[in-house]
């Protein structure tokens, strides 16, 4: 004999499984739509980011120098930032020892006297990015002219790189410098970026696209930490490639794998913040780099170790220009630690060091909800409730861990929010379907005991859960009724006639019986087997069921009258026989009923089937048991099939 299947193979129960992780599915594809579950996956990620920042910190690259315009240096250098000489003494400063570039996050305006300064300072460096603001779309209302000199600067700045551009943000105009400062710069870098909804700093632009109106000419601006990035690395801007969806890359060289900065349809990408500022190498202040580049003072020689070949990213830090946002573990950070984060990532990505976070593809995600609706519905169908639970249980652990091991050691961003939910639905739902078919059950067994059981009984029996239903020995006492010349009378009757006469008769006196405590064992045509007794044991079992006998003679007499017109002469034949028996759930694997067996119960046929019309025969066991509460006539001798000597019998004598 095969081992029964864990599976709910009966196609209806499969069904209505199914069904219920169709309906998770759908109200999970839903929230998916809706962007229902985008404020717990932000919630998710920032944790996850400001967890590896706190517990697992990486410092900025160590070529790259930050050079801030603080409140301090703001105050030593008082007019000679009006003027611009600082910004020329620091980018001198950089030149005289050995840095290979510098990114300049300033605008500067209207020219100044020290501007002769600050393109001779720059003229010593390799790399000299200067930041441009661009003016997207729809701020059109703000974009303003570009002077002529700075859009042939613009023009030379373009970038015509590989893939479909289309959907990079369009940028109206760019804010920039005034042309003598601009037209110093190697290449310009747009320092646009926008926060999320909520106010926090997770993504930026590594493009904005840019159409020259009189000339034609069109291309992308980068930004400034990529533009430093392509000129540091020697990177042919016009090899670069964009590929919607999946990121940019940049090509290292001949026979060099390409740096893949991950990036959305846009060109946006995550920014890689990797620690917090107090962890970042190397931080100046202006004041405290013109001091230490002094000649005699103290720091000059430590200087040449510290500039020679690095990147001096030089920003404004003050706290009345309002330059700071809002980051997943800082609620008040310099924008400029973007741009160096980017850049820092960009390197690290050069080295070969991953360092750049990404979203999930599409097809990931899809890919992700198919493997758990396969999963799902295998836990679904399978029988065992605690399959059931423990199967969702570790699919919603696996989702869990996978996301964090992606995170990890994939830098993937943590994606679990649809299908957690679609697990979680599926097993509430099944769930709910599970309890919905155990009452369904428990009603239909409720139903099914009162067809056997008095109802008070058969709502006893299942609220206390009674199932020592297995055969056992007990005494208890039969009864079997049959109706005479029945077979005769319906012979030629409609089958609606017979049935209905026999629904009728057999109800009342079915209902008989379970008013007295009797248990219908099974309707044999019109003929009925009951017994008194069990499953709930009585002592006065047998005066029950005499009792029972002899209303259901009574009620009898009023059918007779009722179904006079259909032909029939209603008269009954009871017998009953006190004794031990088996009792108990008796048949095959595939079939079973309730019932009892022994030569007791063949007795107590064998005195009805001896039982005179519309009359009540009892055996000596019974006789005995109830001698004292009911009239009998006298003691009659019967020959019964199966027996050898004379069966003592005793007739009820009714009252009429």
């Amino acid at each position: 004999m095969s081992k029964p299947s864990l599976l709910i193979i009966k196609s209806a129960g499969a069904g209505k499984a199914l069904a219920a992780l169709g309906i998770a599915l759908a109200l999970a594809l839903m929230l998916w739509g809706v962007r229902f579950f985008d404020p717990l996956d932000i919630y998710i990620y920032d944790s996850a980011l400001r967890y590896r920042v706190d517990h697992n910190p990486r410092r900025l690259h160590p070529s790259i120098l930050n050079i801030d315009l603080n409140d301090s240096s703001e105050r030593a250098l008082g007019s000679r930032l009006d003027t611009r000489e600082s910004f020329g003494d620091i980018l001198g400063i950089l030149g005289d020892y050995g840095a290979s570039g510098a990114g300049l996050d300033f605008i500067f305006h209207r020219p100044q006297a020290g501007d002769r300064g600050m393109v001779l300072g720059g003229k010593y460096l390799y790399t000299l990015v200067h930041a441009v603001i661009p003016v997207p779309e729809n701020e059109s209302l703000f974009a303003p002219d570009i002077e002529e000199e700075n859009r042939t600067v613009l023009a030379e700045s373009v970038w015509h790189i590989k893939g479909d551009t289309e959907k990079i943000p369009r940028a109206l105009s760019f804010i920039m410098s005034n042309p003598d400062i601009s037209s110093s710069a190697t290449q310009l870098g747009h320092i646009g970026m926008y926060p999320d909804k909520d106010g926090v700093y997770r993504r930026v632009p590594l493009f904005y696209r840019w159409e020259d109106a009189q000339t034609g000419e069109s291309g992308v601006i980068p930004s400034l930490p990529l533009a430093i990035a392509a000129s540091e690395l020697f990177i042919d801007t016009g090899e670069i490639e964009f590929i919607p969806g999946k990121g940019v890359l940049l090509p290292m060289g001949e026979g060099e794998a390409p740096v893949i900065i991950p990036c959305d349809n846009e060109g946006v990408i995550l920014v890689p913040y990797s620690a917090r500022r107090e962890t970042e190498t190397f931080r100046k202040s202006f004041i405290t780099l013109i001091e230490e580049a002094d000649p005699f003072g103290a720091g000059e020689e430590d200087l040449f170790s510290k500039l020679s070949g690095n990147i001096g990213i030089i920003s404004d830090t003050t706290t009345s220009k309002s330059d700071y946002g809002i980051t997943p573990f800082e609620t008040f950070f310099p924008r400029s630690g973007i741009h160096t984060a980017v850049l820092s990532g960009i390197l690290y990505e050069a080295m070969g060091s991953a360092a750049f976070y990404s979203e999930n593809s599409i097809g990931f995600k899809w890919a992700i909800i198919i493997a758990v609706l396969v999963l799902a519905a295998f836990f679904c169908l399978l029988a065992r409730d605690s399959f059931f639970h423990l199967g969702h249980f570790f699919l919603f652990a696996a989702l869990c861990l996978s996301g964090f091991a992606l995170w990890n050691w994939g830098n993937k961003a943590p994606w679990v929010c649809v299908p957690a939910f679609l697990v979680l639905a599926s097993w509430g739902f099944g769930f709910a379907r599970r309890l919905f078919v155990r009452y369904r059950e428990q009603l239909l067994f409720k139903s099914a005991l009162t067809r056997y059981f008095p109802r008070s009984l058969a709502e006893r029996i299942a609220a206390e859960g009674k199932t020592e239903l297995a055969p056992a020995h007990k005494e208890l006492t039969m009864l079997f009724a049959d109706i005479v010349s029945f077979t005769r009378w319906s012979s030629d009757k409609e089958a609606g006639d017979v049935h209905g006469f026999l629904s009728d008769y057999l109800e009342s006196m079915a209902e008989i019986l379970f008013a007295n405590g009797g248990t219908v064992d099974k309707f044999i045509g019109d003929g009925i087997l009951a017994f008194f007794g069990d499953p709930i044991d009585q002592e006065d079992h047998a005066r029950r069921c005499v009792n029972a006998a002899i209303e259901m003679q009574k009620k009898a007499r009023e059918l007779a009258v009722k179904w006079k017109h259909a032909g029939i002469d209603l008269k009954i034949r009871i017998g009953i026989n006190s004794g031990t028996v088996i009792a108990g759930n008796l048949g095959t694997r595939t079939r079973i009923e309730y019932t009892v067996i022994g030569s007791a119960v063949n007795l107590a046929q064998r005195m009805e089937s001896n039982a005179p019309h519309g009359g009540i025969l009892v055996a000596e066991a019974t006789w005995d048991k109830t001698k004292d509460y009911f009239t009998f006539s006298e003691k009659q001798d019967i020959s019964v099939k199966g027996y050898d000597i004379p069966i003592y019998a005793w007739e009820v004598i009714q009252a009429y």
